[in-house]
């Protein structure tokens, strides 16, 4: 509904920045656009050409663990949403505030997500420096001569 998608364009384009597509197969034809990388969805769960749980899923394979936000005025059960792999569920009429709250925080979870990631690597390659180091203290100190 392009009414629909330019009130929420409006909204959202206040505190991010705004792709809209208007159909899924746009929508995932712009996530191979690696200029302009997407850091979250917005997803109406009722499209012309998809059912939203479907494309939840759809979108978390082309994308692991991008920040998906959904949104119908349909009723959908929530754990339903999520268990798909949404991160939160905006029931329709969407009202400013809380939409925007769910996609930031959604965005939020992710930047902590990849941040617990990053160092998460970086302590196991520090353990395996350390234990690197301690094998080659233990030769040493296995080739010193007793006294």
């Amino acid at each position: 509904d392009p009414i629909q998608a330019n009130y929420l364009d409006a909204i959202l384009r206040q505190t991010f920045q705004v792709e809209v597509a208007h159909t899924a197969e746009e929508a995932f034809s712009r996530t191979l656009d690696v200029t302009k990388p997407i850091h979250a969805l917005l997803l109406d769960m009722v499209l012309k050409n998809g059912r939203g749980l479907d494309l939840i899923r759809r979108a978390q394979r082309a994308m692991p663990g991008i920040p998906i936000v959904a949104i119908s005025g349909y009723s959908f059960d929530p754990a339903d949403v999520i268990g798909a792999g949404a991160q939160d569920f905006v029931p329709k009429p969407v009202e400013p505030r809380p939409l925007v709250d769910a996609l930031a925080k959604a965005v939020a979870r992710h930047k902590v997500r990849q941040d617990y990631v990053a160092v998460d690597r970086h302590l196991e390659a520090n353990k395996k420096q350390e234990e690197q180091s301690l094998s080659k203290i233990n030769a040493v100190l296995a080739l010193t001569p007793k006294k």
